[in-house]
């Protein structure tokens, strides 16, 4: 293992105190003691600083498998593999001269090995519970037991699961984490058509506005700014499986988020509307942090569909983030729309908090057509 870890979105390690000064996390600390590491932490605030620690983590990831590989069976899979990573190791990658396995080699000499003993990470926090026998947790409710009322316990918070201790450190209990669960609910009503992930979504061919990287769209940062990520550019590109990517990772950080196509959004808000319950629907839209609006533009709307959009649309404005794929620049928008004053309005929205990324290049559809074989 390596001896010094450089942390790039550290939220989950530590935190700058107000002399900017990091303090790590309970659970970090003992990781970082556990094996003896080094931390460095990098600046949220320096381009080059986080894209080198991004450009670092992600080169395997990204070079190795995307674009992905095609395979009928897992054994034929297993035998493009090397190849592909052979190919990798002959290339010339840094400044240096050197291929990139010849690098590797080197640095495999200054690993350490890992440590004799498997890092258990776990944080212990100690609860009340109440007369029914329940305890707060992590913002959870948790059943303890009716017999431990008023009592205090010891708690044991893993990753998926939460173990409870008396005072003696007798086990009660243990627990599916409520967190896991949360998330797994989150993903189902989130509505996503697809399980795209940003593992293995191809970053080539796209455009950064110019003081955003890579990673301020995958970041729920943009959420809490109110931002609106406009993913812009030919139909098959990739628009639609990184807004889905993004939005799942808001899930897995506990975001709620709502995806819909245009056409479907309007479509539900038509039944919304004809059955008296529109403020409902649209109330229930707005619980979302997040809401990805996919294909603005496919098909045209009417003045009716229009307004509609506009009052979804004008809810979240400067409340919720709000991300749109479409292949029709802003500029022709009003095209789109029944009613050009709403097309007015809703560009006039978007662009002041918006961020174009745009993509290029040749459809990844056409290019893996069964057909074009």
């Amino acid at each position: 293992m390596p001896r010094t870890l450089a942390v790039d979105n550290a939220s989950g390690a530590g935190r700058r105190d107000a002399r900017g000064e990091a303090a790590l996390s309970r659970v970090f600390e003992a990781f970082v003691g556990h094996c003896r590491l080094d931390v460095r932490f990098r600046n949220p605030y320096s381009g080059s600083g986080k894209g080198g620690v991004e450009d670092a983590v992600g080169f395997l990831r990204r070079d190795l498998m995307v674009p992905p590989m095609e395979a009928e069976t897992r054994e034929r899979l297993t035998r493009l593999m090397p190849a592909k990573r052979d190919g990798l190791g002959r290339s010339i990658r840094y400044r240096t001269p050197d291929p990139i396995d010849m690098m590797f080699a080197d640095d495999v000499k200054s690993l350490r090995p890992l440590p004799s003993r498997r890092f258990d990470a776990v944080r212990w926090e100690t609860r009340k519970a109440d007369k029914y026998g329940y305890a707060d947790i992590d913002g959870n409710r948790y059943q303890i037991g009716a017999n431990m009322h008023g009592g205090r316990v010891d708690v044991a918070i893993r990753a998926a699961r939460v173990a409870v201790k008396d005072e003696a450190g007798r086990a009660i209990a243990e627990l599916d984490s409520r967190d896991k669960a949360k998330r797994l609910r989150l993903l189902k009503a989130a509505g996503f058509p697809a399980d795209k992930t940003l593992e293995n979504h191809d970053w080539t061919g796209l455009t950064m506005p110019a003081d955003w990287g890579r990673h301020q769209p995958t970041s729920p940062d943009f959420i809490d700014r109110h931002e609106d990520p406009v993913l812009y550019g030919p139909v098959g590109t990739g628009k639609t499986h990184l807004a889905i990517a993004i939005g799942r990772a808001a899930c897995q950080d506990k975001i709620p988020v709502r995806s819909f196509t245009v056409s479907s959004l309007v479509m539900r808000l038509r039944r919304a509307k004809r059955d008296n319950r529109l403020d409902g629907e649209l109330a229930q839209i707005g619980k979302a942090r997040l809401i990805i609006l996919d294909e603005l533009g496919y098909p045209p709307i009417d003045e009716e569909g229009s307004r509609l959009l506009f009052q979804a649309i004008s809810d979240s404005y400067e409340t919720r983030g709000i991300i749109y794929t479409t292949d029709i620049e802003s500029g022709g928008w009003g095209r789109v729309f029944g009613d050009p004053d709403m097309a007015a309005a809703l560009i006039d929205r978007t662009v002041r908090h918006g961020r174009i990324i745009r993509f290029q290049g040749e459809s990844h559809r056409s290019r893996n057509a069964l057909m074009t074989k």
